[in-house]
């Protein structure tokens, strides 16, 4: 039987590629896992995001609006607007 060491969640460390929303820029990040908001190292300001947080299934579809952020908020009127967290603009389907 094997016995396993397990890394306590405090101590773990993600790495990938990072993006700024607003400055465009590229960097490798490391980050604790949960942290979703990172301050850019070019610009200063907290726009900054995994470039790919997650890997959707195959047959999956990516919203991503033409300024190239995909984080977005949707309001609870009827029927919902959904707005670019970036630039603002409001989504067309």
């Amino acid at each position: 039987m094997a016995v396993i060491d397990f890394i306590p969640r405090e101590q773990c460390t993600m790495s990938g590629k990072g993006h700024c929303c607003s400055c465009r820029h590229e960097w490798v990040m490391v980050a604790p896992p949960g942290v979703d908001w990172f301050e850019c190292p070019a610009c200063g300001l907290f726009k900054a995001r995994w470039m790919h947080p997650a890997v959707p299934r195959k047959d999956d579809l990516i919203w991503i609006c033409g300024c190239g952020c995909d984080a977005f908020i949707v309001t609870g009127k009827h029927p919902p607007t959904i707005f670019c967290i970036n630039c603002g603009k409001e989504q067309e389907f």
